[in-house]
């Protein structure tokens, strides 16, 4: 009953939209007397980015993580030097947000920042697992935590700030007083976490299996099912539209303005 209540309200909404479309468009084709018959092509396509963008806007957070992702794609295509490894990093970034209290879309905006000080596209599995164990022993959020543990790693961990102020700095072992250089810092983090020496390691994994963990879970198969809806056809061909309109707009600028 829900949906079906659902989709009638969709469908007045986009029929109102593309009504008001359609009488804009019938209005140039009115007004403009030196044009051609480009308006009256040009109207089928307006109607279809119409009915697009009408359906989109009721289901936004489609478009949102379909963009978000294609965003995400160019930038670990450039971190990592290949769009192999790009590939290789999200893949990894997909496997540990299975068995994580946080989400596919933190651990996805977290791997870029990561990424910049790992050794390679595979010890980003390790970083992300440092990062949820942080986060959860804190309550810091997923990505403030992946920053921090940037800073702290590219600067020396007196670089990030939050780390002192919330105690994690003595959580990893470092003395006050003590400078570190970037080297060390990364060294004593990792080799911390490796062997299990720091009482926060492993925090994330028993998060995981709390409710919070279970709701991250089923948030992730609803944001791997969005991400599949919109790789299949339906963004491609929006992008594909979208890009016929502007074309028109930039062929046609003098006679339209």
């Amino acid at each position: 009953m829900a949906s079906t209540k659902i989709d009638i309200i969709a469908n007045n909404k986009a029929s109102a939209a593309l009504g008001k479309v359609n009488r804009d468009v019938k209005k140039i084709e009115t007004s403009g007397r030196g044009m051609n018959d480009n308006f009256r092509r040009m109207k089928g396509l307006v109607v279809a980015v119409g009915a697009a963008l009408g359906g989109i806007k009721i289901a936004g957070s489609f478009l949102q993580t379909a963009t978000q992702l294609e965003n995400l794609d160019i930038q670990l295509k450039f971190i990592t030097g290949s769009a192999k490894e790009g590939a290789k990093a999200f893949d990894i970034v997909t496997k540990a947000a299975s068995s994580s209290a946080f989400s596919l879309e933190q651990m996805a905006n977290a791997s870029p920042l990561l990424l910049t000080v790992a050794d390679s596209t595979e010890e980003l599995n390790d970083l992300l697992a440092m990062t949820g164990d942080i986060a959860t022993a804190t309550g810091l959020s997923y990505e403030e935590t992946a920053g921090q543990l940037q800073r702290a790693m590219s600067g020396g961990i007196a670089a990030a700030d939050l780390f002192r102020e919330k105690g994690v700095k003595s959580m990893l072992g470092f003395q006050e007083g003590v400078q570190y250089t970037a080297e060390e810092t990364a060294r004593m983090i990792k080799e911390g976490f490796e062997n299990s020496t720091f009482a926060i390691a492993g925090a994330g994994k028993e998060m995981a299996n709390t409710f919070t963990g279970q709701m991250s879970m089923m948030n992730d198969a609803w944001f791997q099912f969005k991400k599949t809806v919109m790789e299949n056809g339906v963004f491609p061909a929006l992008k594909t539209q979208l890009g016929d309109l502007r074309g028109f707009l930039d062929t046609n600028k003098e006679q339209i303005d």
